[in-house]
């Protein structure tokens, strides 16, 4: 059966309790149905919007305006206005055409779907039985709701892939997302409680007695049938409606992207002027340089001084101490500093704090714990389970196993997910961003490096340059640390203007963010332009456009009733 992506349909859903506000502003009063579905706040030719739906479409996207773009809660109600009948212009179009048709199977996912959103709505009114009855202590966390240990990794999906070197556009493919349901939905099934899903039998009758309550108030302020059997068949037709309106429009804007050519012409343009105006402006001034350098986990570099020679891209993971320890560390530093302890006995104490150390962690579906540094007979030191896990031939593979592995045990939050790697400075006149010892430890690694004697584990590991790596210790905890390559130029030419665009391309589509990542350079400089999204814009908006421009030649206005919508601000 072919999915489709599942929308998060707040108000669908939670229409049938008709609580629906505004920040400062209740818009509407749960014993006031006939006015909420009555109203007309807007008619296109036969078509009525009434304030149920101007409620529903505030709700579901027009909010945006009021809290993300500043604008007056007036303006946001009428602007919402605007933007609902322009999505109902548009979707009738598409309907009307007859290019898009919606399958048998796609039909009965729907029907399944719409299910899934009414068993939602149900499990909402079980937890508002298990608040007042002081229930939910006796609730177990789902496997979906229980804290990880770590952050969860991000998985980028590249919009466009490179091949032969053309850039082609990834084609949008409906999610598979499965319902709550269990076996196929049958054509002439319908929602009832046989299908309610039993979490606890009280409670569960209690949610189904509310559920259905709501529905029959809403249903008696429309002037409906109340029985049982009438509601929830309102409500599985009302949830289908919105559930094929939204696939239809799926389906416009999955034809639209699926044809869409990718401008690469953009892309290299961007790339070439950031280039030009960063070499400008590092060339003249190298100091801004390293100051733009300081935001390069986050920022992409278009242009490096001295390419390759000035900064390490370094993956870590750090085991971070108690505060306890970092108060000892504190302390033993300061003995080491005023002279008061020896060598040995400095290394000793230093050794003894540091073993105190243990990380907690997730394998295998069990919570776990390692020793810090030193291996006994019944425990391995997270440093030798990395070294014995990276393993691969290059340097992608390396960082690959290393990346996965930070997931597992590293405390560091702000290196996870991020669009590039930490960097480290290889010139020690320019100030370091990470702890003293960090920026030491990476540096040792580089090639341009005579290698460093490493305090614990009496092994030399410094010069190995790119896919090597080794651990420090600093008054945060432990690091082990990964040499993930050279901050290096994309292109190496005085003149970029010299090399072919085609070049140019190929280098953005085959350079990686980082060495282990499936996103590239061109992807990133792609998505931060949202040509996609502008380019799907321009083409709806030009629909709309030309679908107002023929209701105003055949005479259909399209009128605003603004008395009966003005109580919704003031």
């Amino acid at each position: 059966m072919k999915k489709f992506t599942k929308k998060i349909l707040t108000v669908a859903c939670a229409l049938a309790m008709c609580i629906i506000c505004l920040t400062g502003c209740s818009w509407l009063k749960v014993d006031n149905y006939k006015y909420y579905y009555e109203t007309v706040v807007v008619s296109v030719d036969k078509k009525n919007f009434y304030k149920k739906d101007l409620v529903e479409a505030f709700n579901n996207y027009g909010y945006q305006y009021y809290e993300s773009y500043g604008y007056t809660l007036e303006d946001s109600v009428n602007q919402t206005i605007n933007t609902m009948v322009d999505r109902w212009l548009l979707l009738d179009s598409i309907i009307t055409s007859g290019k898009y048709e919606i399958s048998p199977e796609e039909e009965l996912e729907i029907k399944a779907q719409a299910f899934d959103y009414m068993q939602d709505s149900i499990f909402t009114f079980e937890t508002q039985v298990r608040e007042e009855w002081e229930l939910m202590a006796e609730t177990e966390e789902s496997e979906e709701e229980k804290k990880s240990l770590r952050v969860e990794e991000e998985v980028y999906e590249p919009s466009t892939y490179y091949e032969d070197g053309m850039v082609i556009r990834a084609g949008h493919v409906h999610d598979d997302n499965e319902t709550f349901l269990d076996g196929t939905i049958a054509k002439d099934s319908h929602f009832t409680k046989d299908r309610q899903v039993i979490t606890d039998p009280k409670v569960s009758n209690e949610a189904w007695a509310r559920y259905i309550t709501s529905l029959q108030k809403a249903a008696e302020g429309e002037g409906r049938s109340t029985t049982e059997a009438d509601v929830l068949r309102f409500e599985e037709d009302r949830l289908i409606e919105l559930l094929t309106n939204n696939l239809y429009l799926e389906k416009y804007e999955h034809d639209f992207f699926n044809n869409l050519e990718v401008d690469t012409s953009k892309i290299v343009e961007y790339y070439k002027k950031q280039y030009k105006a960063q070499k400008d402006r590092f060339l003249s001034d190298e100091s801004l340089y390293h100051t733009a350098m300081k935001d390069a986990a986050k920022n992409y570099i278009y242009f490096h001084p001295n390419s390759g020679n000035e900064y390490v891209n370094v993956k870590h993971i750090l085991i971070k101490f108690s505060d306890a320890q970092t108060q000892a560390l504190t302390a033993l530093e300061k003995e080491k500093e005023n002279g008061s302890i020896t060598e040995a006995a400095y290394n000793a104490k230093k050794r003894n704090i540091v073993n105190q150390t243990t990380s907690t962690f997730e394998m295998d579906g069990e919570t776990k714990t390692w020793n810090a540094i030193v291996s006994t007979d019944d425990q391995t030191s997270v440093y030798e389970y990395v070294q014995s896990k990276v393993t691969g031939a290059t340097l992608k593979e390396r960082c690959a196993q290393f990346n996965e592995l930070m997931y597992i045990f590293n405390d560091d939050e702000g290196s996870m997910n991020s669009e590039f790697d930490y960097v480290v400075n290889l010139d020690t006149s320019v100030a370091d961003q990470m702890v003293k010892p960090f920026a030491n430890g990476v540096r040792a690694l580089d090639k341009s490096s005579n290698g460093e004697q490493s305090e614990w584990l009496n092994d030399t590991k410094g010069g190995e340059g790119a896919g090597s790596m080794d651990y420090i210790v600093s008054e945060y905890g432990i690091h082990i640390i990964f040499h993930a390559g050279n901050a290096v130029n994309l292109v190496d030419e005085n003149n970029i203007d010299n090399i072919a665009d085609e070049e140019i391309l190929r280098l953005l589509c085959t350079t990686m963010t980082t060495p282990e990542s499936n996103k590239s350079i061109f992807n990133l400089i792609y998505d931060t332009l949202k040509l996609e999204e502008n380019a799907y814009n321009v083409k709806s908006q030009g629909d709309i456009n030309t679908i107002r421009t023929e209701l105003a030649s055949k005479g259909i206005k399209i009128k605003i009733y603004e008395d009966n919508i003005k109580d919704l601000w003031k």
